[in-house]
């Protein structure tokens, strides 16, 4: 269902997305993840990340076409 999702949000004419970060338990500290929302008209995809590079994004939006809205 996740992939399908993913297939869907990447295929979507306009998708919006944010990075915020997360605090993370590690074994002896806090580290800082990132949790990725896409939205799309008719889905939002949350993927979690420990980075916040553009990789993610690609990992999810692939070769879409679509336009992207971002916040800055």
């Amino acid at each position: 269902i996740y992939k399908a999702l993913i297939a869907h949000v990447a295929m979507s004419p306009h998708v919006s997305a944010n990075e915020t970060p997360q605090p993370v338990l590690d074994e002896a500290t806090t580290r800082t993840g990132w949790m990725w929302v896409f939205a799309c008209d008719d889905a939002i995809l949350f993927n979690f990340s420990p980075s916040r590079g553009g990789a993610v994004a690609q990992s999810v939006l692939g070769s879409s076409t679509g336009t992207l809205t971002v916040d800055g």
